[in-house]
């Protein structure tokens, strides 16, 4: 609802989103105020209203999938008697999920609307298969890995010390988990910055395309280092030979494309036939609406024939001057006071539903 007067406060405050188009009494009532005297600022407020939607999603899932991503790697580890280490820890909450969720969100809208629709609902089906599928790609990477290196391990590990808990980070698998961990962490974060049709290109927001460019140096830097062993000191990493290095850069990269391609292709047509879906109920809810309506409209004036045949018929026997029984004559007055009551119960209903439909 648009309005510049007093006499648009009650439905500025009543409308799902009221817009000011003055400073005056109705500024008050409204939540939006445009500086621009006419109705093109409509087009601006949905843009940037679906634009944050879908930021506000797209950061909700990304913290869902960080949160799977670091459990399913402690979890694991945990089999084998190891966890992460503190900086492996800290890498990937202060290096890595932090600043990339806080710029995610400051990539402009579109310049144009869309027929389409952001999802509006957390428990929506595109956000829970988003949400469990892409976990569930992640977690079917770190665990043949997490068997492969446990099976086959590439250094000789120390024997578990219940006491000293940093003794037991240093395995072959803490060390491949974290690295695969670090590009899956970078990965989803890409495939929920979603674009089109709601937002501008991700290249536009250059803090997100800064800090996605330099986690994923860190990340290559973390696999290819060599002679760098004060890193594998801090973060208590062990050396894997060059061979595997090799097939874990070709595991990450499948993983980045699948995880890709799964959220920007299974996910964006399923969200197609989910609004679409939608859209047929409530066609179908409100085709009930106006049906009920007619019937009540047919109903009623269908009363006030019955209501207006009775009338003439009374007439014509008053005129005529025909004899009737004073208890009969009772009868049918009692008669027609019930259906004057039923004709004024319809009107109402069907003024009720006019005005709802």
């Amino acid at each position: 609802m648009c309005g510049d007067g007093a006499n648009d406060c009650n439905a500025l405050k009543t409308a799902d989103t009221g817009i000011s188009l003055s400073n005056s009494e109705a500024s008050i009532a409204a939540p939006f105020t445009s500086k621009i005297q006419d109705i093109s600022c409509i087009s601006v407020l949905l843009r940037e209203g679906r634009s944050a939607l879908t930021t506000s999603f797209q950061i909700f899932k990304y913290l869902a999938l960080y949160a799977m991503i670091q459990y399913m790697s402690v979890v694991i580890l945990y089999q084998v008697g190891s966890n992460l280490s503190d900086f492996e820890f800290l890498w990937q909450d202060l290096a890595i999920c932090v600043p990339i969720s806080f710029v995610m969100g400051a990539t402009p809208p579109a310049d144009s609307l869309s027929k389409l629709l952001p999802e509006h609902s957390l428990l929506g089906i595109p956000t829970v298969v988003s949400a469990v599928g892409s976990t569930l790609i992640q977690l079917g990477v770190q665990l043949p890995l997490f068997f492969g290196t446990r099976n086959n391990p590439f250094n000789e590990r120390a024997p578990i010390d219940p006491e000293d808990r940093t003794a037991n980070w240093p395995c072959d698998a803490n060390t491949v988990l974290f690295q695969v961990s670090i590009f899956q962490l970078i990965i989803t974060s890409i495939s929920f910055s979603v674009s089109h049709p709601f937002r501008k290109p991700m290249y536009k927001n250059w803090m997100f395309v800064f800090f996605v460019a330099a986690n994923t140096f860190f990340g290559f830097y973390f696999i290819n280092l060599n002679e760098h062993q004060w890193v594998y000191d801090v973060f208590f990493m062990l050396n894997i030979p060059g061979s595997f290095r090799h097939w874990l850069l070709l595991i990450i990269f499948g993983n980045c494309l699948i995880t890709y391609l799964f959220e920007k292709v299974v996910v964006y047509y399923l969200s197609i036939w989910n609004q679409g879906r939608l859209e047929k109920k409530r066609l179908a809810t409100i085709a009930d609406e106006i049906k009920t309506a007619r019937a009540d409209i047919d109903l009623f004036f269908e009363l006030k024939q019955q209501k207006e045949e009775n009338f003439n018929d009374g007439a014509a026997t008053k005129h005529n001057k025909v004899p009737v029984i004073e208890k009969n004559t009772a009868r049918n007055a009692v008669h027609a006071e019930d259906e004057e009551n039923n004709f004024n119960t319809i009107d109402e209903k069907v003024t009720a539903n006019n005005v709802k439909v």
